[in-house]
């Protein structure tokens, strides 16, 4: 694929998302492209991100229901993953500064799974356009759009996946609780503070740049139509 607009994928969390779909296979890789100008000129609009699922609304001349699916990981999958995230402290602190650790994909496939999808038949999509084509551009703007909000907020890959930053902050917390509530050898002087990791958090609507709220119109204002 030629180089992305530094609109999207300016983070490397970001640009894998991008990646991660052109590896799926010549279908995203060739047509992915065909989506950008939609997300470019604003005509994704409803966009949103739960558990398992991408929805959003593509504006040509007419509107289109956009949906990706991403199944969420099992509570196996994620008991692994956070275990492993607990034991590396770079990640933690990575995490609790809203940008994703280099090396936090890595750990999450050694357990078996991934963040990202890795095989064509994990990402359902589904647009009621007329186009045959899997993915069209209504999908592939989407697609965009998700590299750009992973930009801003890293943690929506989470979401997606089935853990909200709160589920994985709670996680990490309960590791370190039962760290501390080990026996350990006396030391003179005043006992340490205990410290949460909410505590050390910033609130997720108030992290400074890069994570600023998305343009409006990705989420409520439906855009002026392109033509198809």
């Amino acid at each position: 694929m030629s180089q992305m607009s530094e609109r999207f994928g300016t983070t490397w969390w970001g640009r894998l998302w991008i990646t991660a779909l052109e590896q799926l296979g010549d279908d995203f890789e060739n047509r992915l492209p065909r989506g950008k100008k939609y997300a470019e000129e604003g005509a994704v609009s409803h966009f949103t991100v739960t558990p398992g699922e991408i929805q959003a609304k593509v504006h040509g001349r007419k509107t289109y229901n956009v949906t990706l699916g991403l199944p969420a990981l099992s509570s196996s999958q994620w008991e692994k993953a956070l275990e492993r995230i607990y034991a590396e402290s770079r990640f933690v602190a990575s995490l609790l500064a809203g940008e994703m650790p280099q090396g936090l994909d890595e750990t999450f496939r050694e357990s078996g799974a991934s963040l990202y999808p890795r095989v064509p038949k994990e990402l359902q999509t589904h647009c009621d356009c007329p186009d045959w084509a899997n993915p069209c551009k209504h999908v592939a703007a989407v697609c965009y759009i998700m590299a750009e909000a992973l930009d801003r907020d890293p943690w929506l890959l989470f979401d997606l996946r089935g853990r909200t930053r709160e589920d994985v902050l709670a996680a990490l917390q309960g590791y370190m609780d039962a760290a501390s509530a080990e026996p350990a050898p006396r030391k003179r002087g005043r006992p340490k503070k205990v410290v949460s990791v909410v505590d050390l958090l910033p609130r997720r609507n108030e992290m400074v740049e890069p994570w600023l709220r998305m343009s409006e119109e990705a989420f409520d204002t439906p855009p002026v139509p392109i033509p198809e």
